[in-house]
């Protein structure tokens, strides 16, 4: 299943490792509790419960609703994991997904 097929307060397995998802492309790791940005084509495995396995039907967002979504969730991975590699990255990831986005 694809990461962002899970709803928000799954669990699931990555990679070896326990997460739960906590926004739309963020998830936390159980033990340690780091933040990760996790990618749309990531493979999970989910956990503990039943999760639709075909993504539901799609919605038309504006631009201008896409940027605000996009920029909470780097703002809410940002206020998770401080510092200036973090700042650094988000503001190069950003500034991708708008010139992809125009």
């Amino acid at each position: 299943m694809k990461f962002p097929h899970l709803p928000t307060g799954q669990r699931f397995r990555f990679q070896d490792k326990l997460y739960t998802k906590i926004g739309p492309l963020t998830a936390s790791e159980e033990g340690s509790g780091n933040n990760r940005l996790m990618m749309k084509s990531a493979e999970v495995e989910p956990l503990d419960m039943q999760v639709e396995t075909k993504p539901k039907g799609s919605r038309s967002l504006s631009g201008q609703q896409i940027r605000t979504l996009f920029d909470q969730t780097c703002l809410d991975f940002a206020r998770a994991n401080p510092g200036d590699e973090t700042k650094q990255l988000l503001e190069l990831l950003q500034r991708d997904f708008y010139r992809r986005l125009s």
